[in-house]
């Protein structure tokens, strides 16, 4: 008798949710953590990463500021030296952050020394920044965290304000965030390789701005939560 109201009780759950009862006295196996990537099964979202980069490009050059007179002097200054030979070390620290005056100084060697040249590498950046954070959106948590993380840091008001003046802020989050989708798939392919090419642009990271040493510990804490 107890067995039958048990199993009307059932039927009757299931008809009204549509889902199969859950006896929760039988001991079932917790889901492990989401793993980032697939192997096969992962499809970049192009559309959505193109529709990023657009609407985050646009933000960015509605909001043009270009120079301003202060680091980003310095910044070109020595780009400048690096083209015509004269670089020598100096005690300021923006004449080490190689990250940032080296490829400033390959793009004044092809493009000339102009505002727009100037400006072009952290507009750049800036843009590709939401791109890349939507893509570890949909590595890590699927379509509507990447959607929001994406479309958040493409009209960051900050970000904005900042993209097209030549500071190291936008380039560092970009190189980041590279680094991070590059360890997410090396921790789901077991890729030595792709481990080693994570740590290159982490390297890379802290030639842009120093602070971006701090990030692996980020990095370290997230591969510990992944192996509880």
């Amino acid at each position: 008798m107890r067995q039958s109201l048990k199993t009307q009780r059932t039927t009757r759950l299931t008809l009204r949710t549509g889902e199969p009862f859950l006896d929760t006295s039988v001991p079932r196996q917790v889901s492990k953590p989401y793993r980032p990537l697939h192997g096969e099964t992962f499809q970049i979202p192009w559309p959505a990463l193109l529709l990023i980069f657009g609407v985050s490009l646009v933000v960015r050059s509605i909001c043009f500021t270009g120079l301003i007179g202060s680091d980003d002097l310095f910044y070109s200054a020595f780009a400048q030296q690096i083209l015509d030979g004269t670089y020598q070390l100096e005690r300021n620290h923006m004449a080490i952050r190689y990250g940032v005056i080296l490829p400033l100084a390959a793009i004044y060697k092809v493009f000339g020394i102009h505002e727009w040249s100037t400006v072009a590498l952290p507009l750049l950046a800036s843009s590709l920044a939401p791109v890349l954070a939507t893509l570890v959106g949909f590595q890590l948590s699927g379509a509507t965290a990447a959607w929001i993380a994406g479309l958040l840091l493409a009209t960051f008001p900050v970000d904005a304000r900042y993209a097209t003046i030549l500071v190291p802020e936008s380039m560092l989050q970009s190189a980041v965030l590279a680094a991070a989708i590059v360890y997410l798939n090396a921790e789901a392919r077991q890729s030595m390789a792709l481990g080693i090419v994570s740590g290159i642009l982490m390297g890379l990271a802290y030639l842009i701005k120093e602070p971006g040493a701090f990030v692996v510990t980020a990095f370290v804490i997230f591969a510990f939560a992944q192996r509880r």
